[in-house]
C-alpha cells in the first residue's frame, strides 16, 4: 500500500478493502477513487484550422480508457465556457477533433464518469489550450 500512498505523519492503516478501495485508518474511513488523466494537444492544420487531440487514461496504471464520453469546451475572450461537442474515445482512449478558432480562444476537455465508472474514478479535466 505504501507504494501508492505515502500517508500523513502519524497516520496508521488498520484495514484496506481493495474491491471498492475503502481504507480505514486512525483518522477515519475513506473511499478512495482513482484519477483519470485527460490530455489535450493542438496542431495547426491551416490558417485558423486546428486539430485537437485528447487522450483519456488511468493516471495510476496508464491504461487508456476506451469508449468513454468526453466533453470539449470552448471559451472566447470575455465569455464563459460553452460545450462544443461530446465525443466517445476510441479503443486507444483517443479523440481527434477539428476546430476553427480565432486567437486567444481557449479549449479544454473534461470527463465525468458514468454510473459504471463512478465507483472507481473521479471527474477529470485537461489543461487549457489557447489558440
Amino acid at each position: 500500500w505504501s507504494d501508492y500512498y505515502v500517508g500523513k505523519r502519524q497516520e496508521f492503516f488498520y484495514a484496506l478493502l481493495f474491491d471498492g478501495l475503502l481504507t480505514g485508518n486512525d483518522r477515519g474511513l475513506f473511499d478512495l477513487k482513482s484519477y483519470a488523466k485527460v490530455t489535450l494537444r493542438k496542431k495547426l492544420l491551416a490558417e485558423r484550422q486546428y486539430r485537437l487531440t485528447s487522450v483519456l487514461k488511468d493516471a495510476a496504471t496508464g491504461i487508456k480508457l476506451a469508449d468513454r464520453t468526453v466533453t470539449l469546451y470552448k471559451k472566447r475572450s470575455g465569455k464563459s465556457w460553452e460545450v462544443v461537442r461530446r465525443e466517445r474515445t476510441n479503443t486507444k482512449g483517443l479523440i481527434r477533433v477539428r476546430v476553427a478558432g480565432k486567437n486567444n480562444t481557449k479549449f479544454k476537455v473534461a470527463w465525468k464518469p458514468t454510473k459504471a465508472d463512478r465507483a472507481e474514478y473521479t471527474r477529470s479535466q485537461s489543461r487549457i489550450v489557447t489558440l
